[in-house]
């Protein structure tokens, strides 16, 4: 989880997460906290997402869940969508690259041998 794109903030991010995972029930919302002050880029949402995943899961103490769902709706979610719109404006601009490409090749939807 030390990927070249990761930032401080996501470094950290990752560090803070598996030690809450570690940590006893009643120092969570302290963890939930330091994570809410973190600046995180989307490189990390994919770790940070298996992480809160795991980590809620063996949660049952309600001002935990609480402030780890802040977390999540507060950074991850808005980070994961951020991400699906880029991912979506790069296959976007991919298939104009194409489009152009083929109109350039002289090719625009005629299958080769056509013409």
């Amino acid at each position: 989880a030390n990927s070249p794109g990761y930032n401080v903030h996501d470094r950290l991010a990752i560090e803070v997460a598996n030690e809450a995972i570690s940590a006893p029930e009643e120092d969570l919302k302290v963890w939930a906290r330091v994570l809410c002050t973190m600046e995180i880029s989307v490189d990390s949402v994919g770790d940070l997402r298996a992480l809160m995943d795991q980590l809620v899961a063996g949660v049952t103490d309600a001002t935990a869940k609480r402030a780890l769902s802040r977390f999540n709706k507060s950074k991850l979610v808005p980070l994961e969508k951020k991400k699906a719109e880029m991912a979506k404006q790069v296959a976007n601009e991919n298939e104009d690259e194409n489009v152009s490409v083929n109109m350039k090749d002289g090719k625009q939807g005629n299958k080769e041998g056509e013409g």
